[in-house]
């Protein structure tokens, strides 16, 4: 990944951050108390998933900002950790431009999101669309066990830079 984009991503944190001081204590407690231990690569990871509330972020996106405290951590170590918090129900994982993202799950309640494909910023979208999806298509021979829904697409101003040209 360039220096350049590192910048751009520590930089929107810094910029969406203010307000998740206290959140990961709250992220530590809950880990601890579903047995985790609490590492410091691990604490380091929430911190800046954290600090990255409110967008998605790749798994190389996350090791280059842990690699600035953290030189010699390795990306598996990266992969097992998000492993852990997502059996812990702590982050949302998604699928996206043929690679999987992740932010921590900030409402408990059942929601969806849309998702910029440029910066990863995202939007709760705080109804699902099951139910009117189920009723309106007769899917009465099939019976849904788990879904996902989630809108691709662009910022305002991701969408104004791409008009902008740059």
């Amino acid at each position: 990944m360039n220096k350049s984009l590192v910048l751009y991503i520590v930089l929107i944190g810094i910029l969406i951050g203010g307000d998740c001081v206290n959140y990961p204590q709250e992220i530590f407690q809950q880990l601890k108390e579903k047995g985790y231990k609490l590492t410091p690569q691990r604490e380091k990871m929430i911190e800046t998933l954290c600090k990255y509330q409110g967008h998605f972020i790749s798994v190389e996106q996350l090791w280059e900002i842990i690699r600035q405290t953290y030189q010699s951590i390795h990306i598996t170590t990266i992969y097992r950790n998000l492993e852990v918090l997502e059996k812990a129900s702590l982050v949302h994982k998604i699928y996206v431009d043929g690679m999987y993202k992740y932010g921590l799950k900030v409402e408990s309640s059942h929601h969806h999101h849309m998702i910029c494909k440029q910066c990863g910023k995202t939007k709760t979208i705080d109804f699902c669309p099951l139910q009117e999806i189920h009723m309106g298509s007769g899917m009465k021979e099939f019976t849904v066990t788990d879904h996902t829904f989630e809108l691709y697409g662009y910022c305002n101003q991701c969408k104004n830079l791409k008009q902008k040209g740059e």
